[in-house]
């Protein structure tokens, strides 16, 4: 991918961040098992980036689109919306889940963890009743992905452009996507805009 850095420079070593966009899809699919509504207002995270939304909040499906991880689950999560569920069957999966605890000797509960995505957690308890603003508080910040500058300032310094490997792989049986991989390869139109800055590094330099 090739980037306008109009405004911004970079030397070789440093490299490039990026604020993907969760997949609109996926967005829909959680909304859709919460049985939510896109246009419900919710609090713009305190971790946006800018330029920032104005006002003092934005829908729901705009919020899990940019702001928040949708990939790696937090076990504090999987507590709120146990600790919710009314339905006996899941009830019970809960208390196993978390009769450890929170901590990394739950054995339990760390090996759901990594195997499962935001949106397995819903599915696996639907009968919770948690509301979106406290779901979202107990979803990770959706981070920036860094990568490594592939093009010489010596050409140009307008322009920057990375290698990246597009992510896609089967979890559960279901179809999954990387979060920034695809965002570039699948929905970044040719000239659109994406949030990005250059990340220095000057432990990673040529030797002069």
């Amino acid at each position: 991918c090739e980037f306008d850095l109009t405004g911004l420079e970079y030397i070789s070593g440093d490299a490039l961040g990026i604020y993907p966009f969760n997949n609109p899809d996926e967005v829909q699919d959680i909304i859709n098992i919460l049985c939510f509504d896109n246009d419900v207002l919710v609090n713009i995270p305190v971790h946006a980036y800018n330029p920032k939304p104005t006002g003092t909040s934005i829908s729901l499906f705009d919020a899990l689109l940019r702001y928040y991880d949708l990939k790696s689950v937090r076990g504090d999560l999987v507590k709120v919306i146990c600790d919710s569920v009314t339905n006996i069957t899941e009830k019970k999966k809960g208390e196993k889940l978390l009769k450890d605890g929170l901590n990394k000797n739950n054995i339990t509960l760390t090996r759901y963890l990594s195997d499962h995505e935001v949106i397995d957690v819903f599915m696996d308890f639907p009968s919770h009743s948690c509301p979106p603003q406290v779901i979202l508080i107990n979803l990770r910040p959706l981070q920036p992905r860094y990568y490594s500058i592939a093009s010489s300032p010596c050409m140009g310094l307008s322009k920057v452009s990375i290698c990246a490997a597009v992510i896609r792989y089967t979890l559960h049986e279901m179809q999954r996507t990387g979060v920034c991989t695809t965002y570039l390869q699948d929905r970044l139109t040719t000239g659109g805009q994406v949030p990005v800055f250059i990340s220095q590094n000057p432990d990673f330099r040529l030797p002069k």
